[in-house]
């Protein structure tokens, strides 16, 4: 325990006793008094914060688009941006899958959405700046439900026509304040059915 000396410049560390006259006492030179010791090291202001992952804007559905039916699926998570579309064709859309970023920069796959007979595969692999901006095929809707053709347009380049079928033209054009993040759709145990993509604003919080 420090104790005072006639110095204010001097402390002694150590315990004093008067019964024990051997105990020496150890001077610490101080440029300032020791007034208090009661300081707080290391405390944050209250207008601190630690950033966090980035804030997905609500995803909103467009679509589905080709025929009716099959069993549908979704993908999971919070998409920020895409990143592949894988797809199987011979004659109509036979399966597909896709890549995304997520919330927290992961990447994740959802998918494969139908059949892959390993006959014709075609991988798009979107690049950073590269985005979405129409969604068109055909889609046939009569006794055998099924999606025929599709192709997809960026500001880069076109892929596709995947299919080589026709049937029931449609075409989706993404609005410029939106984007693709990914895709929703349904399939049977042959072919695709219908496919639908899932938009953001571009501004992400």
């Amino acid at each position: 325990m420090a104790t005072p000396t006639d110095d204010p410049t001097m402390e002694t560390c150590g315990d004093v006793s008067e019964s024990d006259p051997t105990m020496e006492t150890i001077g610490v030179l101080s440029d300032v008094p020791m007034v208090s010791r009661n300081h707080y090291i290391g405390v944050a202001s209250a207008n601190f914060r630690v950033p966090g992952p980035p804030r997905i804007p609500i995803r909103i559905k467009r679509g589905p688009w080709g025929g009716n039916g099959g069993t549908h699926r979704e993908m999971e998570g919070k998409s920020q941006r895409l990143e592949s579309l894988t797809i199987y064709h011979h004659g109509v859309v036979e399966g597909f899958q896709f890549s995304y970023i997520d919330e927290d920069g992961q990447i994740r796959t959802a998918g494969p959405w139908g059949q892959n007979r390993n006959l014709f595969i075609h991988q798009i692999m979107f690049g950073p700046s590269e985005y979405v901006k129409e969604i068109s095929g055909h889609g046939h809707k009569a006794n055998t439900s099924y999606l025929c053709q599709l192709k997809i347009v960026t500001n880069y380049a076109e892929y596709g026509p995947f299919g080589d079928w026709t049937g029931i033209p449609f075409r989706f054009t993404v609005p410029e304040n939106e984007t693709v993040v990914g895709f929703f759709g349904s399939y049977d145990t042959s072919f695709v059915t219908k496919i639908g993509a899932y938009i953001i604003s571009k501004k992400i919080c």
